[in-house]
């Protein structure tokens, strides 16, 4: 794809089709996705960018009543699919066509493999490694109104433009450096479909502020919120219009058990108890269906001692990660760390390319078969 790649507004079931099969005979499509979501649960799709060598096509699928194509060839496994930053982009497409694409290449994750800083941007990698300054006038855009503008159609064709521009330096990189294999470990949990899918049951761990409710309150905070998900995916509204976290928190504190005792709580408007106080009441008197998780023992500070073992274990993962060209941050955290000086064992930096790049030294530190020491002037790792 060239920066003057031709741009097709496809808006017809006949433009798609053509545009799909031409699109299925490539090694791989770069894709973005426009959508709205402020006013509802699911995200509703306007606009879906593809970018093929010969030109970009924008399908308005507001326009289009059947995507079929369109799910064809993103769920082909003959075409790469290349997206940035993928995450939203495959929640909105998995909730449409119940599948996710496969086989993908996330230029953000790449780009984090290869020293580029943990979430760049878009924008930011297209000027780091391209040169090129993308506009974010239109970033903005509420993509459900039509007719789109020139200017708009020109920022939704600048989304997956340059993205095979920066697949092939990005591939060629990690290739070099025989990291594709990172790249896919990195990508396993993003083709997951349980991703993006929140069964009622689990809502609740999707609600702000619940860490000190304990017992029947937990129990009321289970009950509840999948009440609240399951009516949310029925109007398809946002959560937040039925119930803020904080009111069903504050619900789940008081368990009311008479509609006339809701009026009492702060921030439940009148209009909610009037359209669902019954509703409300009886989820909260519905505890029975629901256990309460077991009570994780309280963490302890860590000791001075630990705390000194923390930031050499710290050092380590700095001086690891700079020899690979990757930010530390990458590699690991400070709260994995701390996990690793309790003894936990079931830790990303003890699995794949991490363990690989620090987690296989910080092993050998602890257990005092390298030590650090200070060579003219440097932080050097060397055997006991």
């Amino acid at each position: 794809m060239q920066p003057t790649s031709p741009v097709r507004f496809i808006h017809t079931q006949a433009e798609l089709i053509d545009f799909c099969n031409s699109a299925q005979s490539c090694p791989w499509v770069a894709v973005d996705t426009e959508f709205m979501r402020e006013r509802t649960y699911y995200p509703k799709l306007c606009l879906v960018q593809i970018g093929i060598p010969e030109e970009i096509g924008l399908i308005d699928c507001l326009e289009l009543g059947d995507l079929t194509p369109l799910w064809s060839l993103l769920h082909d496994e003959k075409v790469e699919k290349i997206f940035h930053a993928a995450d939203q982009d495959l929640e909105v497409i998995y909730h449409l066509s119940r599948a996710v694409p496969q086989p993908l290449f996330d230029t953000q994750i790449a780009a984090a493999l290869l020293g580029h800083g943990d979430q760049i941007g878009y924008s930011a990698l297209a000027e780091k490694l391209l040169g090129v300054h993308l506009s974010k006038a239109h970033s903005r855009t509420d993509w459900s109104k039509r007719p789109l503008s020139e200017k708009q159609l020109n920022y939704a064709a600048d989304d997956v433009r340059y993205l095979m521009l920066l697949y092939a330096k990005l591939n060629k990189q990690l290739t070099d450096l025989e990291r594709l294999d990172w790249l896919q470990d990195e990508q396993q949990n993003l083709t997951a479909a349980s991703r993006y899918s929140t069964p009622p049951n689990q809502a609740w761990r999707k609600v702000k502020g619940t860490s000190r409710l304990r017992g029947k309150h937990h129990q009321a905070l289970q009950s509840l919120a999948a009440w609240r998900e399951q009516l949310a995916i029925e109007k398809n509204q946002p959560r937040k219009w039925i119930l803020k976290d904080e009111v069903l928190v504050d619900l789940c504190k008081m368990i009311p058990r008479e509609i006339q005792e809701l009026s009492e709580l702060r921030g439940l408007p009148n209009s909610i108890i009037d359209n669902y106080g019954d509703k409300i009441i009886d989820a909260l008197n519905r505890l029975e269906q629901f256990t309460s998780p077991p009570i994780r023992p309280k963490v302890t500070k860590l000791t001075l001692e630990e705390e000194g073992i923390m930031d050499t274990l710290a050092a380590i993962v700095k001086l690891k990660a700079l020899e690979q060209g990757l930010s530390p941050g990458s590699v690991t955290s400070r709260k994995e760390l701390e996990q690793l000086i309790r003894g936990e064992k079931s830790l990303d930096i003890l699995k794949g390319w991490r363990y690989e790049v620090a987690g296989h030294t910080l092993e050998q530190f602890v257990s005092g078969k390298i030590q650090i020491v200070i060579r003219a002037g440097q932080l050097k790792l060397e055997s006991t």
